[in-house]
Order: C-alpha cells, then structure tokens, then sequence
C-alpha cells in the first residue's frame, strides 16, 4: 500500500458550527461520510468531492440489513 504525504491532499474540511478544520480529503476520496466534529461534537455530512460539510441530525441505531 502507498504511503499518503502532504503532497496527495486536495484539501481539508472545517466543520460549519465551530469552524475547526479536521477532516483530511485525498485526492482519489470520493463520496460522502457522517463524522462528529472533534471540538463541538456535532455531526457532519462531508462531501469529499465538494469539500464541504453539512450538518446533520444524529441517526441512532437503524438496522438497514
């Protein structure tokens, strides 16, 4: 598997409620992924392709399978 560097980021993502950049896009991300903010412990819908975040209302435990 090959080593990322800061040469393979595309950019990185602040969360719109506090502001704090945490998330790390690549360039070969694509998609989206719910994640919690690390300071304000909202949650976010970020889009790797756009590089943005949105904020969403928290899903708990949906068995979809």
């Amino acid at each position: 598997m090959k080593e990322m560097t800061a040469m393979d980021i595309k950019g990185v993502v602040a969360c719109p409620a506090c502001g704090k950049e945490f998330v790390f896009a690549y360039f070969d991300a694509k998609g989206h992924a719910s994640v919690p903010c690390i300071r304000c412990s909202r949650i976010l819908l970020v889009d790797y392709e756009r590089l943005e975040a949105t904020l969403i209302s928290p899903k708990r435990k949906i068995n979809r399978g």
